[in-house]
């Protein structure tokens, strides 16, 4: 009910265009198609250069660090994007904020080096730190030309079911702030977001053993648009 409550309070995105060349900040293998696994694939279709970054290693999810990233590789070739198009930067999951510096100085130079226009990183309330540090490293690597749209993953309200007492009252707090958020229709897409996101088998299955949380969360991803904060 939040996502659809969310799409519904943002507007349309106006003067989005799929063919800008597009970097995307993953906290995570998964994160980037959880979140904006859509505008990827509209943009590949559109023959736009898109390039993923991950900037951990996945080492504190479910399956091996190596397992994650064959998945990542498969995810990204349903999405239309090569392996040459993958960056993995592999800091340590879960102590991503300890190595901001590092993962920016190695952001900026891709920015640079690539001619990149539109940033996507998590949204800076994303409650997992590695991806509120995500959000700072896109943040500190925006330059003049450079636009940033951020994508929740771990955003306050989604996880409404799970929280009590303050927690609740801030993520209910935190509606307001759809004002800022804009969405993007990927219906056309959406079977495509839907295949990227199972050749994430590791997380896939974590998240089913949750029971009806975890089949309820992916589901929520898997919706005719995907919201951006600006």
């Amino acid at each position: 009910m939040i996502r659809s409550l969310m799409e519904w309070l943002s507007r349309p995105a106006t003067g989005w265009s799929d063919d800008r060349r597009t970097l995307v900040l993953s906290p995570h293998p998964d994160d980037e198609v959880l979140g904006c696994g859509g505008v990827i694939a509209r943009r590949a279709v559109a023959g736009a250069v898109v390039w993923i970054v991950h900037l951990t290693d996945g080492a504190a999810g479910n399956g091996t660090v190596a397992q994650r990233e064959e998945e990542a590789c498969a995810a990204a070739a349903t999405l239309g994007l090569g392996a040459e198009r993958l960056v993995f930067l592999r800091f340590p999951d879960g102590q991503l904020a300890e190595y901001v510096d590092a993962a920016v100085a190695r952001v900026q130079r891709l920015i640079s080096d690539l001619g990149i226009q539109d940033l996507l990183c998590p949204y800076r309330r994303d409650y997992h730190p590695d991806h509120a540090a995500a959000w700072r490293i896109g943040r500190a690597c925006l330059r003049p030309g450079v636009r940033i749209y951020e994508y929740p993953v771990w955003y306050g309200p989604w996880l409404l079911s799970r929280l009590r007492g303050r927690a609740r009252l801030v993520a209910l707090r935190q509606l307001i702030e759809v004002r800022r958020a804009v969405r993007v229709c990927v219906a056309e897409v959406l079977e495509v977001k839907r295949r990227a996101l199972a050749a994430y088998r590791s997380q896939v299955a974590a998240f089913q053993a949750e029971g009806p949380w975890g089949l309820e969360f992916l589901a929520g991803f898997l919706r005719p648009y995907e919201v951006f904060f600006r």
